[in-house]
């Protein structure tokens, strides 16, 4: 008897190679590369010195807290997630006084941190937009500058992600008047993305009078809020004030939902600690679709993680901790700021050719530099230089003798004239 076998194929055998993007393949390129000096321009997480992972006094002190708490435990969350955490997140974007919230016409859910808030916000946009519902060309607006993983998170959930002017390279700010046209032309209750502070990449926000022009449009034309809150307080350093944008949108009526994380505020970068929260028309829709949240977390996520939220409900639920808070965010984007103003003046001491007015007229943790891709090529190749594809650059985790290799290499790149 013949015992052989003839083994088949195995399955993946043919599987592609997948395409990750820039940022991923960058990172992995500083990793290699031998050099003492070499500096990363690409992370978006805030160190206060080079290597340094940043805690702030606010999550010491919490974290001193649930530890001291004898019922402190491991339990499964319920499904939405934290209740402690959800109730003090919507008071802080949403504001406490905020009649939404007194009405309990706001239904949010946990979510595993901004990447998570955004892809369940589309997810119940596909499932639940009445204008999209039965078609097959669901679209989300958003600028053409963005974070990039906003077009692969509505690719993978059958969205079509299009473009809007938003930068003007020329004059490295907001593109105002085309933007505001390119939203007032779209078609009757389109969805657009909209980061409400520290812009990724460009560090370009409208200004008061441009907000209140941007949602008047909204207004008029039935247009559908997607608002990505990720780096509140970081902007202007008032997390309160950083907050205006969104209950600006709330306030006029706008229909929205708001994908927010707390990773960048709070420092809790590894914790994913975000939510997804929608504005119901009343209390009995606002229950009809908790029930719809519930399913979506049921199917992907199950329960969140908890110590995270644990540490941000602590902190908000604690005036003195949330007082500390402040203080912790105002250092963070006074920091930020600082590192701009020492790039900028180093390249105006050594007289590098160019206006870098622009570098501390935007705000947050990037900026574009608006650099060909030979020129990023060359930073990288000749000084060690590890800036994203699209010249984006991030403070956030880079000191001053960083900054001042940046500087010198900038003004090497413009000297040579590379192009």
């Amino acid at each position: 008897m013949n015992n052989s076998f003839t083994a088949s194929p195995h399955p993946f055998e043919g599987i592609i190679e997948g395409q990750l993007e820039t940022g991923s393949t960058l990172q992995a390129l500083y990793l290699k590369d031998p050099h003492a000096e070499k500096t990363n321009l690409l992370r978006g997480s805030y160190q206060a010195s080079v290597g340094t992972p940043f805690v702030p006094k606010c999550v010491m002190l919490a974290r001193e807290k649930i530890l001291r708490d004898p019922a402190w435990h491991h339990d499964y969350l319920p499904f939405l997630g934290a209740s402690g955490l959800l109730k003090a997140g919507e008071e802080l974007f949403f504001g406490r006084q905020c009649p939404l919230t007194k009405l309990q016409r706001v239904a949010s859910m946990q979510t595993v941190g901004a990447t998570g808030a955004i892809h369940m916000g589309g997810r119940f946009l596909q499932m639940h937009y009445p204008p999209w519902l039965g078609q097959n060309n669901s679209t989300i607006y958003m600028p053409k500058e963005t974070w990039v993983n906003h077009r692969s998170l509505v690719k993978t959930l059958g969205i079509q992600p299009h473009d809007l002017p938003y930068y003007n390279a020329s004059v490295k700010s907001l593109d105002w008047e085309r933007y505001k046209s390119a939203v007032e032309s779209l078609p009757r209750q389109s969805v657009i993305l909209v980061q409400t502070g520290a812009h990724n990449p460009t560090g370009c926000d409208p200004t008061r009078d441009q907000w209140v022009q941007l949602i008047q449009i909204f207004v008029a034309r039935g247009h559908f809020a997607f608002l990505d809150c990720a780096y509140l307080g970081l902007a202007s350093g008032d997390a309160e004030a950083d907050a205006s944008v969104i209950r600006m949108f709330v306030t006029a009526t706008v229909p929205l939902l708001l994908a927010a994380t707390f990773g960048k505020s709070f420092g809790l970068y590894g914790e994913r600690v975000g939510m997804l929260s929608v504005i119901a028309p009343n209390t009995e829709v606002r229950g009809k679709i908790q029930k719809q949240m519930v399913l979506m977390a049921r199917s992907e996520t199950g329960s969140c993680p908890s110590f995270g939220a644990k540490v941000v409900e602590t902190v908000l639920g604690d005036d003195l901790i949330k007082n500390q808070w402040s203080e912790d965010v105002n250092g963070v984007a006074a920091s930020l700021q600082n590192r701009r103003q020492i790039l900028r003046h180093s390249l105006e001491r050594l007289r590098t050719p160019g206006d870098w007015n622009f570098i501390t007229q935007q705000v947050g943790m990037f900026s574009h530099l608006d650099f060909t891709p030979s020129q990023v090529q060359y930073l990288r190749e000749e000084h060690h230089l590890y800036l994203d594809q699209n010249s984006r650059i991030s403070f956030a985790a880079i000191d001053e003798r960083g900054i001042q290799r940046v500087a010198h290499g900038i003004h090497d790149m413009m000297q040579k004239h590379v192009a």
